[in-house]
């Protein structure tokens, strides 16, 4: 019997494919590595119709999760109500998910018949509980902090590269719907960080667990690498890359929808208060400079007539009843209820400057007595 032998280069190409297939293609057993995190409530219900509600959730979650990548999903069948929420990391997409949560899922029913769990996988995240979390940022009995062994640098020089990257990781994410991956260069060593927010909760939530999150992870210097796993976010360093180079995110230079948000409303207020400075500071220049505040030489004459009255005399200032023009103003040819026919001088300007000459040049003109000149009454 003779047997034939592969070329040895073959046997390599093939070993060679197969090692670069395992690193994109984990098992899920892959998945359960360094820091993942299952945690059961201490309440239990044994009732099945509860432990058939906990079922149609997580179904429900994994429709949601193939179609979008992330979801939340309630059941409520009296007296039990069940809420979940389930999430791919914003790098992992397609069959890295729906392998995550599958293996989240099929760990996480572990925890039946507690009332509660969540389980935290390097690319997923996915819980269930009795009551509404959806935008629950910490909780100090649940959220849980890991750190590594030691990086073996030197430990000042990498605090202040680890201490770096969390605080670019945060910002971007604050800036970019609520994910961000980062590499900090350059040091004794790379530091790879990321940080996701999970999509139910809002923008004020999500900071408020990344601050959490990122001080913690500050103190696992010199730990190669850290994970924070929080009731509203994952945060993640380590001196390994972890993700690929295409999920890091550059830095945001428009404005994320949260961004946008803000400086809308910021904006909607400054012209709200804008306007009503406006209106104020108009009324207490009108109160001091226009026609509420004629001067009290006009009391000097007894020419004190209703604006409707000189209207009416002179039929509504009618350009057939115009006498004359000049600097100040026009002057038309007016009659009185009484017959009387008398000159109405309708100014051009409102202010008090031009009120005061007005008023100045009638008490001196009733001063004075010429045949041609008009008297004032």
């Amino acid at each position: 019997m003779r047997f034939s032998v592969q070329h040895p280069l073959n046997i390599i190409m093939i070993w060679m494919l197969l090692m670069f297939a395992s690193c994109f293609s984990p098992s899920s057993s892959a998945l359960l590595s360094f820091g993942s995190r299952l945690k059961c409530g201490t309440n239990n219900e044994t009732s099945q119709r509860f432990v058939r509600s906990v079922d149609k959730v997580m179904g429900a979650l994994s429709k949601l999760i193939a179609a979008q990548g992330w979801g939340t999903f309630s059941d409520v069948d009296p007296p039990f109500t069940v809420f979940g929420l389930g999430q791919c990391y914003q790098h992992v997409n397609g069959k890295g998910c729906k392998l995550c949560f599958n293996t989240a899922k099929e760990e996480l029913r572990r925890c039946v018949p507690a009332t509660s769990g969540r389980i935290f996988l390097d690319w997923c995240f996915q819980r269930f509980d009795n009551y509404m979390f959806y935008n629950e940022g910490v909780d100090a009995k649940y959220d849980h902090l890991i750190c590594g062994s030691p990086a073996g640098v030197y430990q000042q020089e990498f605090q202040r590269e680890l201490d770096q990257v969390i605080r670019k990781v945060t910002n971007t994410a604050l800036e970019n719907n609520g994910y961000a991956a980062k590499a900090a260069k350059g040091g004794v060593t790379t530091v790879y960080a990321l940080a996701q927010c999970w999509r139910a909760i809002d923008l004020e939530t999500c900071s408020e667990c990344l601050r959490h999150a990122a001080s913690g992870l500050r103190k696992c210097a010199p730990g190669a690498e850290g994970k924070a796993m929080f009731s509203g976010c994952y945060m993640r360093y380590s001196t390994h890359r972890f993700f690929g180079p295409e999920a890091e995110t550059e830095d945001n230079k428009g404005f994320s929808p949260w961004v946008i948000i803000r400086l809308a409303s910021a904006g909607v207020a400054c012209a709200v208060l804008g306007a009503i400075g406006t209106y104020i500071s108009y009324k207490r220049f009108s109160k001091k400079k226009g026609l509420d505040d004629i001067p009290a030489t006009r009391n000097n004459t007894s020419l004190n007539y209703m604006y409707g009255t000189l209207e009416k005399a002179t039929d509504h200032f009618d350009e057939s009843r115009k006498l004359g023009q000049g600097g100040a103003g026009t002057v038309f040819k007016g009659i009185l209820p009484d017959g009387k026919v008398v000159a109405v001088k309708r100014l051009f300007f409102n202010t008090r400057q031009w009120v005061d000459q007005f008023f100045n040049e009638v008490n001196l003109i009733s001063g004075i007595q010429h045949k041609n000149l008009l008297r004032t009454q």
